[in-house]
């Protein structure tokens, strides 16, 4: 029996999950409400043809066989977002709890809403990161078999464009005229140009 009708043939007894490994580092969780998920799938040789490094384990399942366990129950959930949700997690709970910590041995609890108005750019900037995390990740799935090379590639440049946009309505080039603000300008065209090169090469694939 292949693992794709082990999964959607399997009945789970409320209280319990399904756990099948998929190879490599990847798993898939059924619930006892019929929901299949997914974490960190990888079915194909993308990588191979992409990077050329080869798989260390066969794929357990093809990838065909999974779109048809999608209609059993899974979202468009891709191992992009699981991975970073996982992570984010992780590092905000480190990050939360050495803060508390210190906060509770000094006992300077008071002292984190003196300035409001930092606390508040604080939360917004991490919510800003998860959302443009999100968005990444599928924008990744729209470039289809170059999301992998290119998606992250097109994310730094953006990301180099907006810390700079950032900069100018913040005030961080106010005053500095000439050549170093034409530069400046020049070099933001440059990076968006190539962002658009490597959004179009997805049509040429």
């Amino acid at each position: 029996m292949r693992l794709a009708e082990k999964i959607n043939g399997i009945k789970v007894d409320k209280g319990e999950i399904a756990l099948f490994y998929l190879a490599q580092a990847g798993f898939c969780i059924k619930t006892a409400g019929n929901k299949i998920i997914v974490i960190d799938a990888y079915l194909s040789d993308a990588v191979e043809r992409l990077f050329n490094f080869k798989r260390m384990i066969p794929s357990v399942i093809k990838p065909e066989e999974f779109e048809a366990v999608k209609q059993q129950g899974v979202g468009e959930i891709t191992a992009n977002f699981t991975v970073w949700a996982l992570a984010c997690v992780g590092g905000a709970l480190v990050n939360i709890l050495y803060a508390v910590f210190w906060m509770t041995k000094k006992k300077t609890w008071n002292l984190l809403f003196i300035r409001k108005d930092e606390f508040i750019c604080g939360a917004l900037f991490g919510a800003q990161f998860l959302v443009s995390v999100i968005l990444m990740g599928r924008g990744m799935v729209l470039l289809g078999i170059l999301g992998a090379s290119v998606g992250y590639g097109i994310q730094q440049s953006m990301q180099v464009i907006g810390n700079q946009v950032v900069g100018f309505v913040g005030g961080e080039w106010l005053g500095v005229k000439g050549k170093p603000r034409k530069t400046m300008y020049l070099a933001l065209g440059i990076i968006f140009l190539a962002v658009i090169i490597l959004a179009y090469s997805n049509t040429v694939v």
